[in-house]
């Protein structure tokens, strides 16, 4: 349970960084 809590945390902050990357070059 704990290693799913990491992951959907660690795809979070993966998700927030492309669209800060996207909102940027755009």
């Amino acid at each position: 349970m704990i290693a799913i809590g990491v992951i959907a945390l660690f795809l979070a902050v993966v998700m927030g960084l492309n669209l800060t990357e996207f909102g940027r070059v755009d």
